[in-house]
């Protein structure tokens, strides 16, 4: 279970995607007509891990998150379904292209829209409250946690929506980098101050 949160957390709240080096990981996998739900299984794990589908039974994302795909799938008893290989992509087309293909950015992005049609909003206000005047530090840590706990409830499923694509894929009419850029930034702005009004419930609970 630890390790899970810890995974988790890693998701959440890590701001850097890890570097691939030029490598990509292929997941295929293998399933008896008899055993459906399996491949199901194996199906939903991969997309919730962030891979895309290249084509019938086989799956793809940087190199670095291969690891990440054995742990889990083995935790859920499917490692002995898959197979693992790594390598670099070695077509003529464009790599941001075929990544268009691999993955539904369309589909992805409406799972964004909410998140961004709020949060951006509140991410310019909060930057414009801290080059203001002061103003009463209790009702500021009161507004942030009412802010801050809603928005990590809602993204804490977004991570393993966004594609851990590398740096130097450039894709237009795609909002994965922005959403998550935007969470990291409230982040900052408001979790030292949610968790200080936490705190300030709790001491005067234990006054009274």
């Amino acid at each position: 279970m630890s390790e899970t949160i810890s995974d988790g957390d890693e998701r959440i709240f890590s701001e850097s995607r890890p570097d691939s080096g030029g490598l990509w990981a292929l997941v295929t996998f293998s399933v008896p007509e008899s055993q459906r739900s399996i491949r199901h299984q194996i199906r939903a794990t991969l997309t919730s891990l962030g891979f895309g589908n290249v084509g019938q039974g086989l799956w793809i994302a940087p190199a670095a998150n291969l690891h990440e795909a054995q742990v889990v799938l083995e935790r859920k008893g499917l490692g002995g379904y898959v197979e693992y290989f790594s390598g670099q992509y070695m077509g003529d087309e464009q790599l941001a292209e075929k990544v268009g293909q691999w993955w539904d950015l369309d589909e992805l992005n409406s799972h964004f829209d909410e998140f961004l049609s709020f949060y951006a909003t509140i991410a310019e206000q909060w930057r414009a409250r801290s080059e203001a005047e002061p103003s009463d530090a209790a009702q500021i840590t009161q507004e942030a946690f009412r802010i801050y706990v809603p928005m990590l409830t809602m993204w804490r499923r977004l991570p393993y929506l966004v594609p851990p694509l590398p740096v130097d894929v450039e894709l237009t009419e795609w909002n994965g980098d922005r959403v998550r850029a935007i969470f990291h930034e409230v982040h900052r702005m408001l979790s030292d101050p949610a968790g200080e009004y936490v705190d300030n419930v709790f001491a005067g609970g234990r006054r009274n």
